[in-house]
């Protein structure tokens, strides 16, 4: 497992109890720290599992996404020299983030972008229906070929979760298929 953003870690050369226990450790971690953002990514045996986690929906779900843009291309240092709006919905939390994760995938193909940043401007609830209006910041596809890591090809619903926290953190997760 690589933990991205706020802590640099690699457990690859533990077993898989050792591994279930540092996710545990880092679960306890995550609900305990002050630190309420954040990112990381989850080994699954043929893809990979992305997580966010925030105050709210709305940060977890911006961090999600960058965990799965930071599985796609190293975004350290990069400046944004673009952006585009995005808008999609679906019946509960799970189903609107893997629409949200799948939206930016497309639009960053059509757009020949990698995005380096996503701001949700506008998250509610209309009816049985949640709405999420973002804009995604990136650079051309073009400009960080040497900096590409690995494609995501969609985000799915297996291990897709939403939810508060005991510490009252939200957390978003889901697989990633590569």
């Amino acid at each position: 497992m690589i933990i991205r953003y706020r802590m640099e870690m690699s457990f690859s050369i533990f077993s898989i109890g050792d591994r279930v226990r540092a996710l545990n450790i880092f679960r306890y971690d995550i609900e305990e720290s002050v630190c309420m953002r954040g990112h990381d990514t989850i080994e699954h045996p043929a893809d990979m599992g992305v997580r966010g986690w925030g105050t709210d929906a709305r940060e977890s779900f911006e961090e999600v996404a960058s965990a799965m843009f930071e599985l796609m291309v190293e975004t350290g240092g990069l400046e944004p020299l673009g952006s585009v709006s995005i808008a999609c919905d679906g019946n509960g939390y799970e189903e609107l983030l893997i629409e949200f994760l799948n939206t930016l995938l497309s639009r960053a193909h059509l757009e020949e972008m990698m995005f380096t940043g996503v701001r949700i401007d506008r998250m509610e609830q209309k009816g049985e229906k949640w709405t999420v209006e973002a804009t995604a910041r990136g650079v051309p596809r073009e400009r960080v070929r040497d900096r590409l890591l690995t494609e995501v090809k969609a985000a799915t619903y297996y291990g897709a979760s939403v939810k508060r926290i005991e510490s009252g953190v939200w957390e978003a997760q889901c697989v990633v298929d590569l």
